[in-house]
């Protein structure tokens, strides 16, 4: 009964939801402000919803926490791209004065692939089943194929455009960046060489698998819209974002790990 009973309570509590939006203005599908402007017109039906934004600036890292009604601005952290910015948000909401139930992660490219799945599923129950099952919500990518990195299996991962997760998981986390300097684990510094083994770019000992090595080759160099070649002049492009790519996959992994498991967000396919 007592577990019952704050069931009950919990779906008639008006929810609380932050919405951390990253971004660093390329002028993508009509810029920064016509894409949050898109974004709050999806949220717009959310009426039994508290909503608080906060637009992370990673341009103007400078920009001091200030308020306008209830969309608050600050500077981000461009260090580690959107996961830097997006901690540096979940840092600046100690400073709200308010709680939150739910955390929205989105940065400014989120309608770059293709349409988001807030257009039809940004609704109160989305909301309901991320806080009360413990779950990570948003698009579920995979190749079908078996990777591994640091020893969790990250052969599926949230696509971390736009992701929903209860606050509570958020805290327990503590940190939404998971490869740092120790991207030193997985590729040197220096450029290696070429390879006829697209493997052997990375470390022998890296903590990954060999798959996932091969395919995260192909997918820079072959299959990546701005894909392009391993050499010398670009090997701190290929670092980067390789850092950026385990920082998803990783992300997946270490929410499951600390009891927050991820979940598609419904049937629809948008891209």
């Amino acid at each position: 009964m007592p577990v019952l009973k704050k069931l009950i309570n919990s779906f008639k509590k008006k929810l609380s939801l932050i919405v951390i939006f990253v971004e660093y203005d390329r002028h993508e599908c009509g810029g920064s402000d016509k894409v949050f402007k898109t974004l709050q017109g999806y949220l717009a039906k959310l009426h039994s919803c508290r909503i608080t934004y906060l637009r992370v600036n990673n341009k103007n890292e400078q920009k001091r926490l200030n308020k306008n009604g209830n969309i608050y601005t600050v500077g981000g952290n461009n260090t580690y791209r959107e996961f830097s910015g997006w901690q540096q948000g979940i840092d600046a909401t100690n400073f709200m004065n308010q709680s939150f139930d739910l955390a929205l992660l989105v940065n400014d490219m989120f309608l770059k692939p293709g349409e988001s799945f807030l257009r039809d599923y940004a609704d109160i129950s989305l909301l309901r089943r991320s806080l009360n099952e413990n779950k990570i919500i948003g698009r579920i990518d995979s190749v079908g194929q078996h990777y591994t990195a640091y020893g969790y299996d990250v052969s599926k991962w949230v696509c971390t455009n736009c992701l929903l997760a209860p606050m509570p998981a958020i805290t327990k986390l503590q940190d939404m960046v998971s490869v740092k300097e120790n991207l030193i684990d997985f590729l040197p510094e220096t450029f290696p060489g070429p390879q006829e083994n697209p493997i052997l770019f990375f470390e022998n000992n890296a903590p990954l698998n060999d798959t996932y090595r091969a395919w995260l080759v192909e997918w820079l160099t072959e299959r990546w819209h701005s894909k392009f070649q391993i050499n010398a002049g670009t090997w701190d492009l290929f670092r980067t974002k390789v850092r950026n790519i385990l920082n998803e996959s990783l992300l997946t992994a270490r929410f499951a790990e600390i009891g927050f498991a991820s979940e598609k967000y419904g049937d629809k396919f948008y891209y």
